[in-house]
């Protein structure tokens, strides 16, 4: 069990739904939609649980040579390649469908448009070039325009 809380990384998973949360609260119209926000939560959380996982599926062995990542589950054997895999491909499928079926298709779109710039774009850069680093801020901003889209606010000019 150990194993799985560091696989999902509680820390940033809690920042990125605060910052989403934020947005859709800033972003929407009154009354805000709080229903399509609690759901955006899950999904999000669920769809970041599985990019969390496959992150250190893909930097396993790199984690494995640093001191501060040595100890992740895969490096320190807590769990194994397919659990880990298996982990982020489940949580990852089950929070798209559950954004499209709860929140709306602009959300589950956006949120999985940022999980494949993490994941496939922004990971494999982190060996290769600094260029990962703006790669991951958007990335990183994706969140908000998460938060945006399930209030029905993602194209809205504010």
């Amino acid at each position: 069990m150990q194993g799985f809380w560091q696989l999902i990384r509680v820390g940033p998973l809690v920042a990125v739904l605060f910052s989403m949360v934020a947005a859709a609260v800033i972003g929407g119209e009154p009354p805000i939609a709080w229903s399509a926000v609690v759901h955006a939560v899950v999904g999000t959380a669920l769809l970041i649980v599985g990019a969390a996982a496959m992150n250190q599926r893909l930097e396993s062995r790199s984690d494995a040579r640093m001191k501060r990542t040595s100890q992740r589950p895969l490096p320190a054997g807590s769990l194994t390649v397919g659990q880990v895999t298996s982990i982020g491909m489940l949580s990852s499928a089950i929070g798209i469908v559950y954004l499209v079926a709860f929140v709306g298709p602009a959300a589950a779109a956006t949120a999985g448009l940022s999980w494949m710039i993490y994941v496939l774009v922004y990971t494999p850069l982190k060996c290769v070039t600094a260029w990962q680093t703006p790669v991951g801020a958007v990335a990183g901003a994706m969140p908000i325009l998460i938060g945006t889209a399930a209030v029905g606010s993602l194209l809205s000019p504010i």
